[in-house]
């Protein structure tokens, strides 16, 4: 997919659909149809599809981010780059705490989606359901390093800015609205910023957090899908 005038290419814009597919999915999920249970039900269970349909959105979604922040990167002149965004933010921009916010955002993909393993007990009930019991904050060696024990906190195992849990079986459809909600707030500074200093000449300033989307038989910028979801808890225009 291409955008602007000049021919940039930000094929990871065209992720936006498939993240609206998956916000779909989620808020139409009943999650108080029932838990998760044994065997082939357990996979089709609102709970378990609730917290699967969440890990898909969380890579869509920071690719979503790298790609907006590399398209301004190249509206201002400074293609080629290749510094980490979260630097980006923090050197150019003088944003650090959108820094850590994007910090932050990388933390949960990388312990969700690169499913990072935590020690744990397993128990079984009486009707032999699994029940995970999770110790003190202890991931496996190698896996918790500095940046990672920043973002998270050991007693809550969630992290600190956003309140998301690092553990994939306490991730929940409220989980992903917030965690779009900080994509698109990051976007959204960066848009501001970019206006100041650049003005509209293009007419696109806002070409990054206001792509269409489709969500059931609505049209809508993505920004919109997102603002509903975080202060409804709903998609916009759903009842």
């Amino acid at each position: 997919m291409t955008h602007g005038r000049e021919g940039e290419d930000a094929v990871a814009f065209a992720f936006l659909q498939p993240i609206a597919v998956l916000v779909r999915e989620l808020a139409s999920l009943d999650v108080d149809a029932g838990a998760a249970g044994a065997g082939a039900e357990h996979f089709r269970s609102p709970v378990t599809l609730e917290r699967s349909l969440a890990s898909g959105v969380f890579p869509l979604a920071i690719t979503y981010v790298e790609a907006g922040l590399r398209w301004f990167e190249e509206r201002a002149g400074r293609s080629g780059s290749n510094r980490r965004v979260v630097l980006v933010l923090r050197e150019y921009y003088r944003r650090p705490d959108l820094a850590d916010l994007l910090d932050e955002l990388y933390v949960v993909r990388e312990t969700i989606v690169h499913s990072q393993v935590w020690h744990r007990a397993v128990a079984y009930t009486t009707k032999g359901e699994p029940r995970f019991t999770f110790g003190p904050f202890r991931p496996l060696d190698g896996i918790g390093d500095r940046r990672f024990r920043k973002m998270v906190d050991p007693e809550t195992q969630a992290t600190r800015l956003l309140d998301i849990p690092v553990v994939p079986e306490r991730i929940r459809r409220e989980h992903v609205w917030r965690f779009l909600g900080a994509c698109v707030e990051i976007l959204r500074e960066v848009e501001i910023t970019h206006l100041a200093r650049y003005g509209d000449v293009d007419g696109d300033a806002h070409v990054v957090t206001d792509l269409p989307v489709q969500i059931g038989e609505q049209v809508m910028p993505f920004s919109r899908l997102v603002d509903g979801l975080v202060q409804e808890g709903r998609v916009p225009g759903w009842g």
